[in-house]
């Protein structure tokens, strides 16, 4: 074979600026070596590759570079600005096509913010304030974090429009909804808000406000919703020429009258403790609700935190439901049983010894021997109204009677220790019964007293007691009467005199005629009258 001669070779030597094709070679710390015309190397400084782009570079890989000097040794070249080229062209064909692009914030000034459309490279461009809501120019951002946007114009600089974008997308959206009856769809979340989520649908991005999504009181929504999760959501409400769009989650249910019901019929829950204060806990229930425990309702005994742990599971009622606030309020104790409760259980009706402590009006408070709540009414101390008042600190036996409604307290009772002279007394007048000849043991002003009995009373009111009763008082010191009616709260028994004299009068007239026999007209009697009037 014939080696060619050299003046049969043709060296095309690039100039600087020129656009060559390269075939990578080889590489080492600074430098990516690229092989280009006959047996020619040239080097690349590597910075102007991505870590992903070195990995997979080999002999097959084709690279475009600019020619940037005319050394003879290992000429320099660049990709930057064919890169750059590139990445403009790519940024101008959406442009022209009013596609979305991905603006990497840098920096807010007070009308606009700047941000960079390029991959490699800086590209500049800026979405004025007037573009985009408050909410969205206000919000903070993060270093290259994503702005969804489109290029409204580019004149020495890219302007862009958030705007533009979503009234674009709510349009696209609406056409396909229109043309596909479409009642439902299938979106991804992509950004969870304060008050509201953002959805991707058909690469569309469409916000969802938070009265869709849930019932939920939790204040933060990335506790029930995640990013990137897959969620259906129903049409609610759509018309294309008003640009009305309303998507609402499919799941989504009222449970506020679960909660209200639950409340209202005592029933018991159990969630999950996500905070521990020392104000109270937090409890989270059904995964959406947060319902506050206050400290006084968290245990029977003293509040203290470490007797609670996050993350553990307990049972809890609902004691109050704010629906239009969204506030819950719950108990754990009244899920458990008081010392007070359990103690009244085994021993409801047995004596304990108390020593009461704070006379608070209508009542004594105190401590039994076992260390537990009791209260007494000052009624419950005698049967006699009259003796309601307790030494404080003395110990006294007392008779359980009941609990209190919050089952934190026993009521008890001295005076039930022994058995009420009311009901003893009452046996000795059995109403509308006659008594005669009682003897009188005190006529006062109004009244003549004739029996008492530790704080009860029987009498006669003078105004029931007849004239002639009255005159035989004087001789005899004895009245009598009819059981006429009893005052269960004073204790007391009302006799009448007026209608114990009425009664026997009429018994006397009916007993006379009686006594003068029954008079029956005869046939000839009837007959001799009658001639007699002819």
């Amino acid at each position: 074979m014939n080696q060619p001669d050299i003046k049969d070779i043709k060296i095309s030597v690039p100039k600087i600026g020129d656009e060559i094709d390269c075939t990578f070679s080889r590489k080492d710390k600074e430098f990516i070596y690229v092989e280009f015309g006959y047996k020619s190397e040239g080097r690349i400084n590597i910075g102007e590759f991505t870590d992903e782009e070195i990995k997979i570079l080999n002999t097959s890989n084709k690279i475009k570079a600019e020619f940037k000097d005319e050394s003879f040794s290992f000429p320099m070249l660049s990709t930057l600005n064919i890169r750059r080229n590139l990445e403009n062209e790519s940024i101008n064909k959406k442009f022209k096509n009013n596609e979305p692009i991905d603006a990497k914030f840098i920096t807010k000034k007070n009308d606009h913010i700047l941000v960079n459309l390029g991959e490699k490279d800086f590209i500049k461009g800026k979405i004025p304030r007037t573009e985009m809501n408050d909410e969205s120019f206000n919000k903070f951002y993060r270093k290259n974090q994503i702005i969804k946007s489109e290029i409204i114009t580019f004149e020495s600089e890219y302007i862009l429009s958030v705007n533009k974008l979503k009234n674009n997308h709510k349009q696209k959206f609406l056409e396909y909804i229109k043309n596909n009856d479409t009642k439902e769809i299938s979106a991804k979340i992509t950004e969870i808000k304060d008050s509201k989520i953002v959805i991707n649908f058909m690469d569309l991005e469409l916000e969802v406000d938070r009265e869709n999504i849930t019932y939920s009181n939790k204040k933060n929504l990335n506790n029930i919703f995640k990013k990137n999760s897959i969620h259906i959501f129903n049409l609610v409400k759509s018309t294309h020429q008003n640009e009305i769009i309303n998507l609402q989650i499919s799941s989504l249910k009222n449970q506020w009258p679960e909660l209200i019901s639950a409340k209202n019929n005592k029933i018991e829950l159990s969630g999950k403790i996500i905070a521990v204060k020392e104000f109270g806990i937090f409890i989270e229930y059904n995964k959406i609700f947060d319902i506050y425990i206050p400290r006084k309702e968290c245990s029977w005994k003293k509040y203290e935190t470490k007797n609670f742990t996050v993350n553990d599971f307990i049972n809890f009622n609902i004691t109050n439901v704010n629906e239009r606030e969204k506030n819950i309020l719950g108990s754990i104790k009244n899920c458990i049983p008081s010392d007070e409760e359990i103690f009244y259980d085994a021993n409801r009706n047995e004596k304990i010894s108390v020593k009461f402590t704070k006379d608070i009006g209508k009542d004594y408070i105190g401590k039994s021997s076992q260390g537990l709540n009791v209260i007494i009414n000052k009624y419950d101390i005698s049967w006699n109204n009259g003796q309601d008042s307790l030494n404080l600190n003395e110990l006294y036996e007392c008779k359980i009677i009941k609990i209190s409604s919050k089952k934190d307290t026993l009521r008890v009772s001295i005076k039930d220790l022994k058995k009420n002279p009311w009901i003893t007394f009452k046996d000795k007048f059995k109403l509308n019964s006659i008594l005669e000849d009682l003897d009188i043991l005190e006529v006062e002003n109004e009244n003549i007293i004739i029996d008492t009995y530790q704080g009860c009373k029987a009498f006669f009111p003078i105004r029931l007691v007849s004239e002639n009763a009255i005159e035989n008082l004087k001789k005899s010191n004895k009245i009598s009467g009819i059981v006429d009616k009893f005052d269960d709260m004073k204790n007391l028994i009302f006799l009448n005199n007026v209608k114990y004299e009425k009664r026997l009068e009429k018994k006397q007239i009916k007993n006379f005629n009686k006594s003068q026999g029954e008079y029956n007209s005869k046939l000839g009697d009837i007959f001799k009258d009658k001639i007699k009037i002819l």
